[in-house]
């Protein structure tokens, strides 16, 4: 099936790849015949189509954030990221790093503007994994490499209406594409099927899900150190690309048999600048959302996920979730009886909050030891690194980078060398069974589109 790239203003912007990193880059793109000197223009692509000339597009974009960059790659605003320079110049080779050209996979460079989409036909579904507000993921087979991979079917919802492709799933492919770390899942590919509507994506492969492991096994203070340190220079990773995760949980942590962990599942993440804009507070599953979301503020910054990570240290610990709230303001109430209930010295521009008027709590004071008692596995200083995380006042929140120096992974036991974690039978082979402890889904809906 052919398919028609046009490629012109923010949408061409989203193909190189968004937002730009902290480093000025030169960003070269292989077009099709026909571009023209304004940077625009159209070609037909696809499986079965014959590949035409080529054209290099130099781009060089701005080393910092412009003042439309906390926008996004793509907007409400319908701008990306300023150009300064363009220049078309016949292309002799292709730079195989490009995120345009696909991963060199099976040994030969695929150049997605050039070759279009592949089909899934090349891909064998093994079984299903789990199924999401935005896709169902299966575990499938590469025909032609044999290589085993995970398999994200996108919900389309808006095949049935007018409102074209879903924002949420064009940001999490526009920032995949351009994201590279140990630590955050790499997607290999976008892969069609039988129509328009069946659209693939294809990620390495991870054996388990955290919490699936959790479940199953009891690891030792060595191994959660890992696991979080790991965790942690993941999130500092994506925050230093300007990319806030929003929807950090044991379900959207992956480990592999070589005791790698990887962040997954970016449905929910987009792109930030500074200063903080509004976003909409709709992010977040609820047993790891942040105070200030369920508060109503929506200038909000990295330090949600900061939270979010801080919720699932004390989860590998009580191997169950640590707020199992049932609506915002039950949740509200468990973390207030934990960390005690915030006041306007505690955290400065409190009784300021959208939703504070609406929830009326009495003093209280932290109960930390009481609902995680020291037996021996947390730690004095694991717990501070706890307190560090889950503190409610934002701006007095660590940093992924501050938690991953704490002195908490310098005493021991040390954390444990990922090559030496314990190995487990697969568990993503099979598909999810019954939990006893199931996070309600992510929020999604209209708040999206008008971010």
């Amino acid at each position: 099936m052919a398919i028609a790239a046009c490629f012109a203003g923010s949408a061409f912007e989203a193909l190189l790849g968004g937002i730009p990193s902290n480093e000025e880059k030169l960003r070269t793109a292989s077009l099709i015949e026909g571009v023209g000197a304004n940077g625009a223009g159209s070609a037909l692509v696809g499986p079965g189509a014959r590949a035409p000339k080529r054209a290099k597009l130099t781009v060089r974009v701005r080393s910092s954030p412009p003042d439309g960059f906390s926008n996004g790659a793509v907007g409400s605003s319908g701008r990306g990221v300023g150009v300064v320079s363009a220049v078309v110049t016949p292309s002799p080779s292709a730079s195989p790093k490009s995120p345009l050209r696909g991963s060199p996979v099976d040994g030969k460079l695929h150049r997605p503007l050039m070759d279009g989409c592949r089909t899934v036909d090349r891909f064998r579904k093994l079984n299903r994994i789990d199924e999401g507000t935005y896709g169902v993921v299966y575990r499938a087979r590469d025909t032609e490499t044999d290589n085993i991979v995970a398999l994200k079917q996108l919900k389309l919802n808006a095949a049935k209406s007018d409102e074209g492709f879903p924002i949420a799933s064009l940001r999490e492919i526009n920032i995949l594409t351009r994201l590279d770390h140990p630590h955050v899942v790499k997607l290999h590919e976008v892969v069609m099927g039988s129509s328009q509507h069946h659209i693939f994506m294809v990620f390495e492969y991870a054996e388990h899900e955290l919490k699936t492991l959790l479940e199953r096994h009891d690891f030792s203070v060595a191994e959660v150190k890992c696991l979080l340190r790991q965790l942690l220079e993941g999130v500092e990773y994506l925050h230093d690309s300007w990319v806030i995760h929003r929807d950090l949980k044991t379900s959207n942590v992956l480990l592999n048999n070589k005791g790698v962990l990887k962040v997954c599942d970016f449905g929910l993440a987009r792109h930030y600048g500074e200063p903080s804009r509004k976003y909409t507070k709709t992010v977040v599953t609820l047993w790891y959302r942040a105070p200030e979301l369920l508060l109503g503020l929506r200038a909000y910054t990295t330090k949600v996920d900061i939270w979010s990570v801080g919720c699932i240290l004390a989860e590998m610990f009580l191997k169950r979730p640590l707020f199992c709230g049932k609506a915002e303001l039950h949740q509200l109430s468990l973390i207030y009886q934990l960390t005690g209930v915030p006041t306007e010295e505690t955290w400065p521009g409190y009784d300021s909050l959208p939703n504070r008027k609406s929830f009326d709590f009495k003093l209280s004071m932290p109960t930390w030891r009481m609902v995680l008692p020291e037996v021996g596995d947390l730690s004095d200083a694991g717990l501070e690194l706890l307190r560090c995380m889950l503190t409610c006042c934002p701006s007095r929140r660590a940093t992924a980078a501050d938690a991953a120096d704490h002195p908490y992974f310098d005493e021991r036991p040390l954390p444990q060398d990922p090559s030496l974690m314990p190995s487990f039978h697969e568990t993503n082979s099979v598909g999810r069974a019954k939990r006893c402890f199931r996070s309600p889904p992510p929020p999604g809906g209209a708040g999206l589109l008008q971010e």
